[in-house]
């Protein structure tokens, strides 16, 4: 077997092993990689590792120069899940022998779990942030009989949307995209946190497909746009990734009516995994509201190497400026058992 550094020009043979792999992620393919290059403004890597011209394995990686030397994150931003994807174990094990190798005199290195193919062989790592990938199964799931299904919470909220004549479809103006766009910068400000750019919105809209690629829901009350919801897809997946809501009219409950109508339309396309995506921490709000949808935890980690040892001395001002979009390492030292900053 041999292990072959390679350039974009044969991105299509790395995008058809990702197709066919069970356990991809849209997370894994050549559009969404193309995507994150550039808006960090960053160098990827792609290998593959072939047995006689098939490709039994992938790894690609990100990396970029920085005051603090080099960084490698399997995939940044925004916990898009990266990784290896491999045929067998041996090609698994081959291809992590490389990740580690590559990471040796790294400042910093993340290897973020595929929540969906965990693998008890690990990378080299001096610090572990341990997260919850929620998903809801669509599979036996009667959508069509709201009696039966989810919490009784979630019953309610729906029922109060209908009560209070919400209207849901999808659409792709560029209204209903500037309403994405603006809602989702408010309401990340709101909680003091880091939004996605228009360029970034602009892009995707750009190299995904319509309907194959992705979906925008909408919800208007009285012909006004109250929330929306953009959904990645990926083969039978359905990516949960950008929910908004006009603060003001959270009592409408059109979000809940969104994701109701959402469901049905891919369970009907098809699609039965709804990936909600990942949490930090299985106490808070948003991990609750997800349980109401049925969700099911599916636990991984950020695997940090680190040969910076003094960790604590370090800016997090200068090091989100500095290597923006991707992982170094928690700022929340006391949340993770961490021999680097002593024990917790």
């Amino acid at each position: 077997m041999k292990i072959t550094l390679c350039d974009e020009a044969r991105a299509e043979n790395f995008q058809d092993f990702v197709m066919k792999h069970p356990k991809s992620l849209i997370y894994h393919t050549q559009n969404y990689k193309t995507l994150i290059k550039r808006h960090l403004d960053c160098d990827i890597h792609y290998y593959f590792l072939e047995d006689r011209g098939t490709i039994q394995a992938v790894l690609t990686a990100m990396s970029k120069e920085g005051k603090h030397g080099k960084v490698f994150n399997s995939l940044p931003f925004f916990g898009s899940n990266g990784g290896i994807l491999a045929a067998n174990e041996s090609a698994y094990t081959a291809m992590l022998n490389l990740y580690d190798k590559l990471t040796e005199d790294m400042s910093f290195s993340t290897f973020i779990e595929n929540p969906f193919d965990i693998v008890q062989r690990k990378p080299d790592f001096d610090l572990v942030s341990h997260r919850i990938c929620q998903v809801t199964d669509l599979t036996d799931v009667d959508l069509d009989n709201l009696d039966n299904i989810f919490t009784s919470k979630k019953r309610n909220d729906i029922r109060r949307a209908l009560r209070n004549k919400v209207e849901v479809q999808v659409d792709f103006s560029d209204y209903a995209k500037d309403y994405l766009l603006d809602t989702h910068i408010a309401n990340m400000r709101a909680v003091n946190a880091v939004n996605k750019s228009r360029d970034y919105f602009h892009d995707l809209f750009s190299l995904f497909r319509v309907g194959a690629d992705y979906d925008l829901f909408t919800a208007k009350k009285d012909g006004e746009l109250v929330a929306a919801l953009l959904l990645l897809y990926h083969k039978n997946m359905v990516e949960y990734y950008t929910p908004v809501i006009s603060i003001q009219q959270r009592h409408l409950q059109a979000l809940s009516l969104i994701i109701y109508e959402a469901m049905k339309l891919n369970k009907r396309a098809g699609r039965t995994i709804w990936n909600w995506g990942g949490n930090g921490n299985s106490l808070n709000s948003v991990y609750r509201f997800k349980k109401n949808w049925g969700a099911k935890d599916f636990p991984y980690d950020y695997l940090i190497k680190s040969n910076i040892q003094q960790l604590a001395e370090l800016d997090s001002k200068d090091i989100l400026q500095d290597y923006n979009g991707f992982y170094l390492f928690p700022f929340e030292k006391n949340q993770v058992p961490c021999p680097l900053f002593g024990s917790s």
